[in-house]
């Protein structure tokens, strides 16, 4: 049985007990007012007692949260302090995601466990708790290493952010280059076909046009020495990102100038050949102008001498005379001719297939030169004839000479032969009637004629 049973029995007790004519009643009566006293001051000890206790339990349990969140915040130290942030665009994304995730706990905890400690802090101030200093410092230490946490969280999360901003604009800087890079290794490679196609050239206004063209194309190069310029630019941006190698493209910066600085041998290449060309197009043409001087003076020739040959006249003496005259003259040309052969053999060896300053060529003027000294030895023959025939026959050289014109007249291509149907015109002309004699069939008087 408590003490506090007893006590309350006895004072029970002694309030049954009469007191009038007793003489104990003072005794009592003290005793009891003792026992009352005694009563409340245990009370008052209790109550000091369990004060204490509640005190001392308020402070272990703040203690015991407090140790719980420090427990909490160092097992979170090491994921805000982490150096990683991610290889790509994937990765950080997923770590962005996680941090999320991370700092919705934090909130969590906040409001939960870090709420609950702040109360228990705030109440044992309020009891003025003799431990109120060690409360203040331990509460102190902990929520100094949970600022830090949220702070250092909040930190990995802007780095994380930057870091996913760089890896877009790195991203964008990729497909950049990778644009640019493969255009103009395309352009490259096109110029480089043009510029190795063997120059072959037909004539010197050929050979101009390809140099004006080529002039202008160089006139471009500055243009695309600054867009490989700009490309580089590109590049030493995405390097300074330190990533790694561009996805997108196997161009590097590395093959684009490689193939830039063998781009300018190739036009190097291309002037030297341009310009060989050029000599070679200049000493053509004074090929062509060469054997055109030539071709045109024994053209002229030949026309004058066949223009001779068909309007000599006089006494058949004298006409035998020129037509001897002419015959050797003709024969003499051959030097000439064997000149315009040579030339136009060369003409031939350096592929020369136009000439625009003449329209003869060598066998035109060959064969003319020919047929010239067959006509002038036909018609040496036929004066030599003539002769004869005026000192054999008594004909007069009116008449021959009237034969004459009319064998002239009607030799249209005065090649001093009369063919099928010239002289059959002549022979009409002069009062004789042949059989008409169907096409393809052989005309046998005309045949023994």
């Amino acid at each position: 049985m408590s003490l506090d049973v007893k006590i309350l029995k006895i004072l029970l007790l002694c309030s049954h007990i009469p007191l009038q004519g007793n003489f104990q009643a003072g005794d009592i009566r003290k005793r009891m007012e003792e026992l009352n006293e005694k009563m409340k001051a245990l009370e008052e000890c209790i109550a000091a007692r369990k004060k204490a206790l509640d005190a001392s339990s308020a402070y272990h349990q703040f203690v015991w949260k407090a140790d719980l969140v420090d427990s909490w915040i160092k097992n979170k130290e090491n994921q805000v302090k982490s150096e990683d942030y991610g290889q790509d665009i994937a990765t950080v994304q997923t770590l962005l995601t996680k941090q999320e995730a991370f700092d919705a706990g934090l909130s969590a905890f906040q409001q939960d466990s870090i709420s609950s400690l702040t109360v228990m802090k705030e109440a044992l101030f309020a009891e003025k708790h003799p431990k109120v200093p060690q409360i203040r410092q331990r509460y102190e230490d902990v929520m100094k290493k949970w600022e830090k946490l949220k702070t250092d969280s909040e930190n990995r999360k802007k780095r994380l952010e930057r870091t996913l901003e760089q890896f877009n604009k790195v991203e964008e800087l990729f497909l950049q280059f990778s644009k640019r890079a493969s255009a103009f290794h395309s352009w490259m490679e096109n110029v480089e076909e043009d510029l190795t196609d063997t120059v072959r050239c037909n004539s010197v206004e050929e050979i101009k046009a390809l140099k004006e063209a080529h002039t202008q194309f160089q006139g471009t190069l500055a243009q695309y020495r600054n867009e490989l310029k700009q490309i580089g630019a590109l590049d030493r941006q995405i390097k300074s990102y330190s990533v790694t190698t561009n996805p997108y493209t196997w161009f590097t910066m590395d093959s684009l100038e490689d193939q830039w600085k063998h781009l300018q041998k190739v036009i190097r290449d291309r002037d030297g050949e341009l310009t060989k060309e050029s000599q070679r197009q200049d000493k053509n043409n004074d090929l062509r102008k060469m054997f055109a001087q030539q071709a045109n003076s024994f053209y002229s020739w030949l026309a004058e001498t066949r223009t001779t040959l068909s309007e000599v006249s006089g006494p058949l003496e004298h006409q035998l005379e020129v037509i001897k005259n002419k015959a050797r003259d003709i024969v003499q040309r051959k030097d000439a001719i064997r000149k315009i052969e040579d030339l136009g053999a060369q003409l031939e060896k350096n592929m020369i297939l136009d000439n625009r300053y003449t329209e003869h060529t060598t066998v035109s003027l060959a064969q003319q030169w020919d047929q010239l000294g067959q006509l002038a030895l036909r018609m040496q023959h036929s004066l030599e004839q003539q002769i004869q025939a005026r000192n054999t026959t008594g004909v007069s050289e009116d008449q021959i000479k009237e034969f004459n014109q009319t064998f002239n007249y009607f030799d249209r291509n005065k090649n001093g032969s009369l063919e099928y149907h010239e002289f059959k015109a002549c022979l009409r002309s002069l009062g004789y009637d042949l059989p008409v004699s169907e096409e393809g069939q052989t005309d046998t008087e005309f045949e023994a004629i």
